[in-house]
């Protein structure tokens, strides 16, 4: 039986296959960018994720944050400071897709022809 998520105006259906079901979370490359920033960055709000992805606008931002959060790749903790804070971190879910990341890099370097 396939979940269906409600987006603005929009009804998606998530597919019922394990993988389209993984690439349908990770449809957007910045969901992918952001795990990798809280998988080596120390200070994850906002604001650091934004000025360490290239080319990502705050409401990009927010939308996979919320997709992230929702699908419990992330957690979020809101910080008593002012103005206020919130930081984000990667729950247990969103550490094992290190292991996928680095099997995906392992093969773009293979055959992509990345030098890194």
């Amino acid at each position: 039986m396939k979940k269906i998520v409600k987006a603005k105006k929009k009804t998606i259906k998530k597919p019922s296959c394990p993988i389209e079901n993984v690439s349908w979370l990770f449809q957007d490359i910045f969901a992918i960018q952001i795990i990798k920033n809280l998988l080596t960055k120390k200070e994850n709000n906002f604001v650091n994720l934004k000025e360490d992805i290239k080319g990502l606008c705050d409401a990009t931002l927010s939308k996979n944050l919320k997709t992230l959060l929702k699908e419990g790749v992330l957690e979020k903790e809101e910080l008593k400071t002012f103005p206020r804070t919130v930081k984000y971190s990667l729950t247990k879910k969103g550490k094992d897709f290190l292991k996928i990341l680095r099997q995906i890099e392992t093969f773009s370097k293979k055959y992509c022809n990345i030098k890194n």
